[in-house]
C-alpha cells in the first residue's frame, strides 16, 4: 500500500479464505485507518484462492487497474488446482500482470508457486 502511493497508484486489497472481502485504498494517508480494520478481519474455514484471484482477474480487466500487479500473501496450503483457475491464471498473466507470492509456512502448494513471477518466503 505504501508503495502504490509513492508511485500515485491504485491499490487494492483482496482478503481471502473460502470467500472474499475486498478494499479499494485510494490513499493511504487518510484510508489507513480503514486499512488496519480491514486486515484485522479473521475469516474461519479453509483457504481458497480461486475466489480471490477470480476478482483480481476481474479488476484487472478494468481501465483504472489494467496491467497492475497482483502480491499473494499466504501459507499457500491450497487444493489441486482446477482447469477454471488454470484458465484465469492464463487470462491474468495474458494482460501482462505479473503475481508475485509471499509465502508463510513451511508446506506450500509448489504448483501455485511454480505460476508466481517471483517468490519469497518467510518463517
Amino acid at each position: 500500500a505504501m508503495l502504490t502511493e509513492k508511485t500515485h497508484r491504485k491499490c487494492y486489497i483482496i482478503n481471502f479464505s473460502d470467500q472474499t472481502i475486498s478494499l479499494a485504498i485510494e490513499e493511504l494517508s487518510t484510508g489507513l485507518p480503514k486499512l488496519a480494520d480491514f486486515l484485522n478481519q479473521r475469516f474461519e474455514g479453509g483457504t481458497d484462492i480461486a475466489p480471490a484471484l477470480e476478482e483480481a482477474s476481474n479488476i484487472i480487466d478494468t481501465n483504472e487497474f489494467r496491467h497492475s500487479d497482483i502480491v499473494i500473501i499466504s501459507d499457500f496450503e491450497f487444493t489441486q488446482m482446477s482447469s477454471q483457475l488454470e484458465h484465469t491464471i492464463a487470462t491474468i498473466k495474458e494482460r501482462q500482470s505479473s503475481i508475485y507470492a509471499l509465502v508463510f509456512g513451511k508446506r506450500p502448494e509448489h504448483q501455485y508457486l511454480e505460476l508466481c513471477d517471483e517468490c519469497w518466503y518467510y518463517d
